[in-house]
Parts: C-alpha cells; sequence; structure tokens
C-alpha cells in the first residue's frame, strides 16, 4: 500500500477503534461482565449494537445488488428484515423476561432441556459464528484486494488482528463502545455515497422515475402474478427475512437490556434506523440501475469507486464498509468465547481469561477459513442450516410457552 490520504483515513480509523476499544475494557472482573456487561447500558447504545451487529457487509452488498438486479421483487422481501426487529421488540420481548439475566442463548437452552441440548446449542453456536466471522473477513480481504492489489491482504489481516484484540480484551463493553464509533461511521458513509451516485449522473430524479415506470421489475402487476412461480419464491424469502433467528449474537444483545420495555424500545429504535440504511441503499441499486442497467450486480460498489473515484472517497469507502465488517465480527467472536468458555468447558476457575482465549481462537480460525476457502457463503449456509432449525425453532416455541420433553 503507497501512504497516502485513503491509506491514512484507514490506519486512522483502526487506531480509534483499538484505543477506544481498550480505553472501554478495564475493570471487567468475571464472565458475566465479560458477555453482557452489568446491564445498565442505555437504550440508544444498546439500539446502536443492535445495528451494527445487524448491518454487516452482506447487509449493504445484497441490499445494491439484489435491488439492482430484482427490481421490487427484492424491496418487498428486504422488507421482512426491518420486520423481524419489530417482531423482536413487540412480540418476542414481552414474552422474554424470565431469562433477562442469563448470558447466553446455550445457556437459556441448557436451563429449559438440560446438559445435552446445552451442548448441542453451543457448537451449533461457535460454528455459526465462526463461519459468519470468516464471512467477513474474506469480504474485507477481497475488498482491499481490488482496491490496492496483493499485498494490501496484510492491511486486512492487521484489520482483523485489531477487532479481534479489542474483542477478546475487552468483551462486551468494549464492543459496544466500538460498535457506537462504528454504527456513526456507516451511518455517515451510507447516505454521503448516495449522494455521491445521485450526483453523478444527469437528472437522476427524472431518470429514477422512468427506470421505475418502464422497468418490468418494478411494475406492481409482474411482481404481484400469481401464476409467476418467482412470487412464491419470494415470498419465502421474505418469511426467511422476518422470522427471528435468535443466533447468539442478537440473543446477547437481548440479554444485555434492564428490562423488557428496553429490550422492546431498543429493537424498535434499531429497525427505524435499519430500515432508513437499507433504504438509501436500495436507492443507490435504483439509481445505478437507471444510469446502466447492464452492469454486474455483483461489482456494482466498485465499479462506481473505479469509474468515479477522487481522493479520499476510495477511503471513507473502506472504513464506511470495514465498519460495517467489524461491528458485525466482533460480536459473533465475543459470543462464540462466551459460549465456550461458560457453557461448553465451564472449568472451576479462570472462565474469563478461557473466554479471551477462544476468542483468539475464532479469530484465528475465520482467517484462516477465510484465507483458505472459496465458497464461505455455502459454508455459513451449512453452519446457518444447523442452527436456526435445530436451535431457533424449539427456542422460539419455548419462548411462547410451548415446552418440550430434552
Amino acid at each position: 500500500m503507497h501512504f497516502n490520504i485513503d491509506t491514512a483515513i484507514f490506519i486512522g480509523f483502526l487506531v480509534i477503534n483499538l484505543i477506544f476499544g481498550l480505553f472501554s475494557s478495564r475493570g471487567i472482573k468475571n464472565i458475566k461482565e465479560y458477555a453482557v456487561g452489568n446491564r445498565n447500558f442505555s437504550t440508544a447504545t444498546i439500539a446502536a449494537t443492535i445495528i451494527a451487529t445487524w448491518i454487516g457487509s452482506g447487509f449493504f452488498y445484497s441490499a445494491i445488488s439484489e435491488t439492482y438486479k430484482e427490481g421490487l421483487w427484492h424491496l418487498i422481501a428486504r422488507f421482512g428484515d426491518v420486520l423481524t426487529l419489530l417482531i423482536v421488540g413487540y412480540i418476542i420481548a414481552p414474552r422474554i423476561g424470565e431469562f433477562l439475566g442469563k448470558i447466553s442463548v446455550a445457556e437459556i437452552m441448557g436451563d429449559l432441556y438440560g446438559k445435552k441440548i446445552k451442548f448441542i446449542t453451543a457448537i451449533a453456536s461457535i460454528l455459526l459464528s465462526v463461519g459468519y466471522v470468516a464471512v467477513q473477513i474474506k469480504v474485507l480481504i477481497e475488498l482491499f484486494y481490488h482496491f490496492f492489489g496483493v499485498a494490501s491482504l496484510y492491511a486486512a489481516l492487521l484489520a482483523t488482528r485489531v477487532i479481534t484484540v479489542y474483542s477478546t480484551m475487552g468483551g462486551i463493553k468494549a464492543i459496544t463502545f466500538t460498535d457506537v464509533i462504528q454504527f456513526l461511521t456507516f451511518g455517515v458513509f451510507v447516505p454521503v455515497f448516495a449522494i455521491f451516485v445521485w450526483n453523478l449522473f444527469d437528472n437522476p430524479s427524472g431518470t429514477i422515475i422512468t427506470t421505475t415506470k418502464s422497468n418490468p421489475l418494478f411494475s406492481i402487476d409482474t411482481v404481484f402474478n400469481f401464476y409467476d412461480p418467482k412470487l412464491y419464491s419470494f415470498f419465502i424469502l421474505f418469511l426467511y427475512y422476518t422470522i427471528p433467528g435468535l443466533d447468539p449474537a442478537t440473543v446477547q444483545r437481548i440479554l444485555m437490556a434492564k428490562n423488557v420495555t428496553q429490550v422492546r424500545k431498543s429493537f424498535s429504535l434499531a429497525a427505524f434506523f435499519c430500515f432508513i440504511i437499507g433504504g438509501t441503499a436500495c436507492l443507490i441499486g435504483i439509481t445505478i440501475l437507471a444510469h446502466n442497467p447492464n452492469l454486474n450486480p455483483d461489482t456494482l460498489v466498485t465499479y462506481v469507486i473505479d469509474n468515479y473515484s477522487y481522493t479520499g472517497l476510495k477511503g471513507l469507502t473502506l472504513i464506511g464498509i470495514m465498519a460495517m465488517i467489524m461491528s458485525s465480527a466482533d460480536s459473533y467472536i465475543n459470543s462464540a468465547a462466551v459460549i465456550f468458555a461458560h457453557d461448553l468447558i465451564k472449568p472451576s476457575k479462570n472462565t474469563l481469561n478461557l473466554s479471551r482465549i477462544f476468542s483468539m481462537f475464532v479469530g484465528i480460525s475465520a482467517t484462516i477459513l477465510a484465507l483458505s476457502t472459496s465458497s464461505l457463503y455455502d459454508l455459513l449456509l451449512l453452519a446457518g442450516n444447523f442452527y436456526t432449525p435445530v436451535i431457533t425453532m424449539p427456542f422460539l416455541l419455548a419462548i411462547f410457552g410451548f415446552r418440550s420433553t430434552p
């Protein structure tokens, strides 16, 4: 990497996250503080860490590329991603009070169904978390490779090490503090990038209106054609987005709250901002479609940077997307480490140190996986297939009062 303004922006962002992450990690004495703090976070802080965890690199990229490729189909399905946060806030939150005070989904399932179910939940949670972190790291490496060449692999590894260090030392306090910084970063980046794309083209509003009126992807009659099998496939996608996954990091955010009222408020606030950020990303996809309908949907962001970039924009794009990556990766590193030490191994002492050691292992394992595997998406689906039907479904039933035998 040549040192320039873009490089300085990248390095400065890493240093800020590392300093503030380590600064906020002081005073942690036990595994509970490491996992959910003292449960004295403000509603705005919990909402910020929910948003930061929810919006990974895939959220931003897929919102742009899928809107460009599928139009109104994807916009409707994407709404389910926001709706699920409201479902957690207004339907699940009032029923989850009995679990507040726990520190992980594995502990909850263990208390409900015993040690064997706790073990299965812990393994599924760790697999899902490592797979998700690996995907984030893979995106980070490919992003640097595209912008700076092969040598920037080391910059990506440096960013990964920063995430792992403050996640390892600071636990949820460091993650929550840095999540706020990262949320503010990509919360500024997304609208700035949208304005930049909007101003690239002549008469963008008129072109977009013409495109949405003439393109069948945005036709109500086309989308809601009950004879088209595509309608049912996207309806299933809508359901997939809508059903709360209750993965380890999401459950951890619920357990950080003081009470069910704070869970409802924080998830409702998160839903509002995710709707704004996701809607803005979708607007970027529509704007690019109106400009040129013949591009590769998977490379729209890099297309804009490659063809219209100026000094500083590349750095802003890097830290904006990197903020999404870091804010998701650190959450899953921490939740996996807590579950390993507290629920899977649970030694008589030094649980906190074991959790910190395993968080380093998660970061290293995810990095090796990202470097050695080309089909990480398939790996993530495999882990998700093990977690969602096996853990999420009985967990949801338990929340609503339907309890079974182990």
